[in-house]
């Protein structure tokens, strides 16, 4: 689905025979927060971000905070209360390349939320996209 996933994306899924699950899961991508994700991202402590540095490597970063710390303040930002330990490639990354891949799961009840789009650190160091 040209415009919903990446190159390398479309490139695993051929790989894997799974075209037609993509094509049924991209149906479901938006290009807007959800209402009813607001609500999920307010209860959540936990989201993993994922970044890519100057050599094209994509980092997994861990980001936590008490429920609330992930905000959508409207339908298409989310604000992050939280930064990178001291020593992850987040920081580095994003200071080059805004990419930014953020999923946010509800382990106990097996609920999740993929979000794409640009980052950044603001003056207080919270992660805006």
């Amino acid at each position: 689905m040209p415009g919903i996933y990446h190159p390398g994306e479309i490139a695993v899924q051929k790989l894997a025979g799974a075209e037609i699950i993509a094509e049924q899961n991209g149906r479901g991508i938006k290009n807007r927060i959800p209402k009813g994700a607001v609500a999920f991202l307010s209860t959540q402590t936990l989201v993993v971000a994922a970044s890519v540095d100057k050599k094209g490597r994509v980092w997994c970063s861990m980001l936590t905070g008490e429920p609330g710390f992930i905000a959508a303040t409207d339908d298409a930002a989310i604000t992050i209360r939280s930064g990178p330990v001291k020593g992850d490639p987040l920081n580095e990354n994003l200071a080059m390349n805004y990419d930014l891949g953020l999923l946010v799961i509800d382990f106990s009840k097996k609920l999740r939320l993929r979000i794409n789009g640009t980052g950044r650190f603001d003056e207080h160091h919270q992660t805006n996209m």
